[in-house]
């Protein structure tokens, strides 16, 4: 997973900032439990602690170029990051790693800020570029990969989780009440603003620029749809296979064992499937709910027109079976589920308005005992109509026959 913090150095002396950063990465150590690194000069203070996953020996950060006039750290994976790196060599550049973060560093050198939109991969990137004192920052486009930061004058404090700021003695730990209806509502906030006041994520596809005290953010991809009615439809399945398939095998890129969620679902069956074709012996991971009222759940199934299903263990041991992938299981029952609240409200930083993550943090902790890193389906259901809600235009027409 990785995680990284930082912090424009206006406050305090060298010995006091590289305390502070090493405080405020202490905090995220659960995002990269195999390394940490700083930097820190007159400047900037930077800091990082790393999930292993690419060139395991090298790529340590924060990464510098050859004359230490750029300095990155980098959460996430760059799934070109191969194709780019020959495209630079082919500038110039020479390369000392095999990973994906040093792509970064002399993309930024040849392109600048241009190198966000060459960038194929899930990222929050940090660059401090000492020749102009600038820090520039950026989000990949679909906002995977997380990144906050406030701004107050000449300060700039900033990492991959607000709970890391609360090491920063000039941070200001304030309620954003102006927000509460807001996420009352909608139980998400829609714009950069967070329960943090004054604490702002960076957008998906944005980047920003911090110089001379003044922050400036730009988008560098607007996501857009373009309705192509050239193909028939079993043109088109045969397009989203094959892009689906090509998807989960840049993902696959690891020189650690990778495995896969498996709810039974759409999305993450078809993961699974595809990340079994290309491996034997994937390791898939389910999670399911130990209910203990099974009587009154047949009870209640038996009645007409009526089903309830509060559990996918069955559909994912059903599919794992099929698709021939080892999977694991755990079972978490009412007890448990509230017992985890608080822990998983910690590491949320923000308020937690799906319920569905605290499942995941048990499946999360079963995968870890297993492998390094895992990859699930999201977003299937929304693309191929997979709820019931999509369903409800269907239902919405008999009303239009109604007399006014």
């Amino acid at each position: 997973m990785c995680g990284f913090v930082g912090f424009t150095a206006v406050d305090y002396d060298t010995d006091t900032n590289k305390a502070v950063v090493k405080d405020m990465a202490d905090r995220i150590a659960h995002r990269g439990p195999d390394d940490e690194g700083f930097f820190v000069d007159d400047d900037i203070a930077m800091g990082f602690r790393r999930l292993s996953i690419i060139d395991l020996e090298g790529s340590r950060q924060p990464m510098q170029n050859a004359d230490g006039t750029v300095t990155v750290t980098f959460n996430g994976e760059i799934y070109n990051f191969q194709e780019l790196r020959a495209e630079l060599e082919a500038l110039g550049y020479e390369f000392v790693t095999n990973g994906d973060t040093e792509t970064i560093v002399h993309g930024y050198e040849a392109w600048g800020t241009d190198v966000f939109e060459k960038l194929r991969g899930m990222f929050a990137i940090a660059i401090w570029d000492a020749p102009k004192k600038r820090l520039v920052c950026a989000r990949d486009l679909f906002g995977i990969k997380p990144f906050y930061y406030q701004h107050d004058g000449n300060r700039l404090i900033y990492g991959s989780e607000i709970k890391a700021f609360l090491a920063h003695p000039a941070f200001k730990k304030e309620l954003n009440r102006e927000m509460l209806p807001q996420y009352l509502c909608f139980e998400y906030m829609n714009d950069s603003q967070t329960m943090f006041k004054d604490v702002h994520k960076l957008l998906p596809g944005h980047f920003m620029v911090f110089e001379g005290g003044k922050l400036n953010v730009e988008c560098y991809y607007h996501i857009t749809y373009k309705i192509d009615e050239s193909k028939g439809l079993d043109e088109w399945a045969d397009e989203i296979n094959r892009v689906f398939d090509e998807s989960v095998a840049a993902h696959e890129i690891a020189d650690v064992e990778i495995g896969s969620f498996l709810s039974g679902g759409i999305d993450s069956s078809l993961a699974a499937y595809c990340m079994g074709q290309h491996a034997p012996d994937i390791k898939t991971f389910s999670v399911g709910y130990d209910i203990g009222c099974e009587d009154k759940l047949a009870e209640i199934n038996a009645l007409p027109d009526f089903d309830i299903k509060l559990n996918e263990l069955d559909d994912a041991t059903a599919f794992a079976e099929w698709a021939k992938l080892p999977n694991w299981q755990v079972k978490v029952d009412a007890q448990e589920f509230l017992d985890i609240v608080p822990t998983e409200q910690y590491h949320m930083d923000e308020p937690l308005g799906a319920p569905s993550a605290i499942p995941l943090f048990f499946v999360s902790k079963l995968a870890r005992e297993q492998v390094q890193v895992v990859q699930w389906g999201e977003g299937a259901d929304e693309l191929f109509g997979g709820y019931w809600i999509y369903h409800d235009q269907f239902e919405f027409d008999k009303y239009f026959k109604v007399p006014r």
